[in-house]
């Protein structure tokens, strides 16, 4: 017996596990909406960090809906911490000056000694997004405050 063999309809993939009808979503289209995903959230794309966020929404708000039938709840879990790490990586550019994201770390609740030797780190952005003092500060909590909506939520 081989592996079961599934169909594409309207974009989902519909097909038989275990006795059960099961719906998912193809790579094709996961491909294409992480593709532009990366676009919104590319670093050296000069928009304001709300309107960064509309868009992510407006996204994640279409795709979310349109899939929600499907199996996604991992994948979903997965891409909202992508997102969300993308987007501290974009913050902490914005930032740009040591002096700047000092103070802002001090501001969201970091310690001054943590938020000097963070600030003063000569990491990459991307590196630092997955950085634990980072991560704190610029918690879910935070990019839930900021507007952010999460792909996990819209498929509930």
């Amino acid at each position: 017996m081989g592996k079961p063999k599934a169909r594409i309809f309207l974009g989902i993939s519909i097909y038989q596990n275990r006795g059960k009808t099961r719906v998912s979503v193809p790579k094709e289209r996961k491909k294409r909406f992480e593709e532009k995903l990366k676009k919104l959230t590319n670093r050296n794309w000069g928009v304001s960090m709300e309107y960064r966020i509309l868009k992510i929404n407006q996204l994640i708000q279409g795709w979310g809906n349109y899939f929600k039938i499907a199996d996604i709840k991992k994948y979903a879990r997965e891409i909202d911490s992508h997102i969300r790490r993308r987007l501290r990586a974009c913050r902490w550019k914005e930032w740009k000056k040591v002096k700047t994201k000092r103070r802002n770390l001090i501001k969201l609740g970091i310690s001054e000694e943590e938020a000097k030797r963070n600030a003063n780190s000569r990491k990459g952005y991307w590196h630092l997004s997955n950085n634990p003092i980072l991560h704190l500060a610029l918690s879910n909590q935070y990019w839930q405050e900021q507007g952010l909506k999460s792909l996990t939520n819209v498929i509930s």
